[in-house]
């Protein structure tokens, strides 16, 4: 049933979402929409609720009204109000575990080699198209890592496999605790792949996934590793989920993630993503939502650490930080990634009274300046940071240690974070030092 605590969770994580876009809207059709997806997921995960489904897609047709579109009869402002993450738990089931109140002194790292162990072999059955996207080139001198990060080095591409390798697998996945220890390589995914195992490696896959409510990977169990796949949506349809990380120490590594609502989402503990190519951002499946890059709801500590993250999309933020409920974000780093577009490029909102962000971190990245620009919403090009909390911004671990509500964000020393790859805008801060706003 941990899968169907994940989807309860989803329940409320779009009508949170959908509250912050249509800022006049009550989300009834979203909340009331949920009832199906419930349904549809618990016939995932357990395979004896379609009696249920059926019964919610009944009540979805019956209650949903039409959502408003984006820039029509929404709020002109809706695009900076405040961020409502939308996974909330419901009260009759579990939640995702939130972080400790303490602040945990270590941070995750990526592996340094692959597990070789080889996994059983499934049954194929058909073949999902290969995402399309090509990065933009290199316009200055890295400042950071994951300005490398491309098409070329992440997904199958960056373990050289062909896509002509693969092995199909059509539908549903669930790797349970039968498969602890294996690594499952080679297969070509076109339904939602959920992990309820532990020390369980997937590599060197596609997982083609699209619709309303879609999930890619749903990492559920512990210690378990996502990396060189191709992950994205079929033309003409956007994922809601590629990637939806909970439990403790999940690793998202070298993947290639793309056309998605949200390219990532996290509320695990000690979950590191690292060195993905993540751009693309896409809403074909549901014009009423919002975009990011990656979302922080909950856990930590988390390592967001030589990405390339480029919404390719003028709303929201390549990472968004925003614990509501009872969730808390503790030891968060976002270090050495490149992330561009957006709004603004780091949002930080704690939407939960009694909790909060603890021990964040923003160092040695490099920062795109093609932020929205349009006047009614927006707050032009090179905007770094969206600080709905007014935390202080400090220059040393000694004041983190003194105020774990603020942000280290150095602006002065090897650390600081720059603006890059901008020399097709007016002003070129290529090289500058950034100055959180």
């Amino acid at each position: 049933m941990r899968g169907v605590e994940a989807l309860i969770v989803q329940h409320s994580h779009r009508a949170r979402r959908g509250h912050a876009r249509h800022a006049k809207e009550a989300n009834g059709w979203r909340r009331t929409r949920k009832a199906q997806v419930l349904a549809s997921i618990v016939l995932l995960a357990t395979g004896f609720a379609v009696v249920a489904g059926a019964a919610s897609a009944g009540a979805f047709n019956r209650n949903r009204s039409a959502p408003d579109s984006q820039g029509t009869s929404a709020s002109t402002w809706w695009h900076h109000r405040r961020h409502y993450p939308t996974h909330k738990p419901s009260p009759s089931m579990s939640a995702p575990t939130t972080a400790p109140s303490s602040s945990p002194t270590s941070h995750p790292t990526p592996p340094s080699s692959t597990p070789t162990t080889s996994a059983p072999t499934t049954a194929p059955t058909s073949t999902p198209p290969a995402p399309t996207s090509t990065p933009p080139p290199s316009t200055s001198s890295p400042n950071a890592p994951g300005e490398a990060r491309n098409a070329t080095n992440t997904g199958l591409a960056g373990d050289d496999v062909a896509a002509s390798d693969l092995t199909p697998v059509s539908g549903a996945v669930t790797y349970g605790t039968s498969y602890n220890g294996q690594t499952i390589s080679l297969r070509s995914y076109t339904g939602t792949v959920m992990v309820t195992g532990s020390h369980i490696t997937i590599k060197d896959c596609t997982l083609t996934n699209g619709g309303l409510d879609s999930v890619g990977f749903l990492l559920r169990g512990d210690h378990n590793t996502v990396q060189n796949c191709n992950i994205t949506a079929p033309a003409g349809q956007s994922m809601y989920e590629p990637v939806w990380v909970f439990g403790d120490s999940n690793q998202v590594l070298r993947n290639n993630i793309s056309r998605g609502e949200n390219l990532l989402t996290t509320y695990g503990t000690n979950v590191t993503i690292a060195e993905n190519y993540m751009h693309d951002v896409a809403l074909d499946s549901n014009p009423g939502d919002h975009p990011d890059g990656i979302e922080v709801y909950g856990g930590g500590p988390t390592l967001i650490q030589n990405n390339r993250i480029e919404e390719d999309n003028q709303y929201d933020a390549p990472v968004n930080v925003a614990p509501y409920n009872g969730y808390t974000v503790t030891d968060l780093t976002v270090q050495g990634n490149f992330l561009d577009n957006g709004q603004s490029i780091i949002l930080l909102d704690n939407q939960n009274p009694n909790g909060f962000i603890h021990n964040t971190r923003v160092t040695g990245n490099a920062f795109g300046g093609h932020q929205c620009v349009d006047p009614t919403y927006c707050f032009g090009r090179y905007h770094p940071s969206l600080n709905y909390d007014g935390r202080h911004y400090v220059q040393t671990e000694a004041d983190l240690t003194a105020d774990p509500n603020a942000v280290l964000w150095p602006t002065t020393g090897a650390d600081v974070n720059k603006w890059e790859e901008n020399n097709d805008l007016t002003p070129n801060k290529n090289g500058q030092v950034v100055i959180p706003s």
